[in-house]
């Protein structure tokens, strides 16, 4: 490249608006969303329980986005809330105990789920709480009855769910679904057109001006498939390789590597959170290019008995098996043959 091409001026300004932590004050393209959650919180500045609520929909559509932005509005009404990541926190006694820690309650140190959570409701009074739980759906079904089941029954305590999609709250035994009653709030995958107005914020924010044109963010939009969190992170990606080589401005060839980057990190922090099952069903549907239901089935009970490993019960594997879909892993489509037969194919490789 010529020296005449070269620049010694960085074009970034705030690479940390491109970050997946970074809080913008408005969030673009979710106001009935927003509107239905501040409804379910709306009675905890009233000093009354809050309403059960669950948000689902694809990844990068802004479910946890809109649920940190809530919870900071309470708690700068001085209303206590909290957010727990079910990836990191996945069992009732986990959650008990974070819960405690990041309240800083005495006298807790007891190993008992039930008594950290009684310590806690202690500590509550009469005081509204809510609890985000964010990924809960990737937890296993029984964990989650254990948790709805118990966390419900908080002193005005509201919960809030977010999860990929509603599968698993018709997995939910009996007597959970009867006493949460959660109102249910969908965030769509976000079209191109929303895309292209959340990456040209950011760009506006964290970039130099004219070091990037629209044509370069229409591309991001249309290669992101509505997923937010991927086209920040292009965004960001190729932002890096164009600063990194002095360009002067982003081109084609960082934005490709760039996006190839978004979706390896994706798939692989996909996969570091999931159980050894969740990757042996993974690493069969992406090695075929499609693979009938009872076929992934049977593959999947071969490559356990040929690794010596205790293969889960149909029912597990089925849920595994959705789970995958749900976080964008794994596409599913009916087959064309007779009876509840359905195919599954790679949504995305390393």
């Amino acid at each position: 490249m010529s020296n005449e091409r070269k620049q010694t001026k960085s074009i970034l300004k705030d690479l940390n608006i491109l970050s997946e932590d970074y809080l913008p004050l408005g969030i673009q393209n979710r106001d009935n969303q927003i509107r239905e959650l501040q409804l379910c919180l709306e009675p905890s500045m009233r000093g009354q329980k809050p309403i059960h609520a669950f948000l689902f929909g694809p990844s990068g559509t802004g479910k946890t986005l809109i649920a940190r932005a809530l919870l900071k509005e309470l708690e700068e009404r001085q209303i206590r809330a909290m957010y727990i990541n079910c990836w990191e926190n996945q069992t009732l006694y986990s959650i008990a105990d974070r819960m405690i820690e990041d309240f800083r309650i005495l006298q807790a140190e007891k190993i008992s789920a039930i008594y950290k959570i009684e310590k806690f409701e202690e500590y509550l009074k009469d005081r509204p709480f809510v609890l985000v739980l964010d990924n809960i759906d990737r937890l296993e079904p029984k964990e989650i009855d254990l948790i709805l089941y118990n966390l419900s029954d908080l002193n005005k305590t509201g919960l809030v769910c977010i999860g990929n999609s509603m599968s698993f709250l018709q997995r939910l035994d009996d007597r959970v679904k009867s006493k949460i009653h959660p109102r249910i709030i969908e965030c769509p995958a976000y079209s191109r057109k929303e895309l292209m107005q959340i990456v040209k914020e950011r760009a506006d924010y964290a970039l130099e001006a004219e070091n990037w044109d629209l044509k370069i963010l229409r591309k991001i939009a249309s290669l992101a498939g509505g997923d937010a969190r991927i086209a920040i992170q292009t965004l960001r990606n190729a932002a890096n390789y164009a600063d990194n080589k002095r360009l002067g401005r982003i081109e084609r060839a960082n934005l490709e590597q760039g996006w190839i980057d978004s979706r390896e990190l994706k798939i692989n922090q996909l996969l570091e959170n999931l159980s050894p099952h969740h990757r042996l069903i993974y690493e069969i549907v992406r090695g075929s290019k499609e693979i009938l239901s009872g076929d992934l089935w049977k593959a999947y009970k071969i490559v356990c008995q040929r690794k010596r490993i205790k293969a889960v019960p149909l029912r597990t594997f089925a849920y595994y098996r959705d789970q995958l879909t749900n976080i964008g892993l794994v596409y599913s489509k009916r087959a064309r043959i007779r009876g509840n037969v359905r195919i599954y194919g790679p949504n995305m490789k390393p």
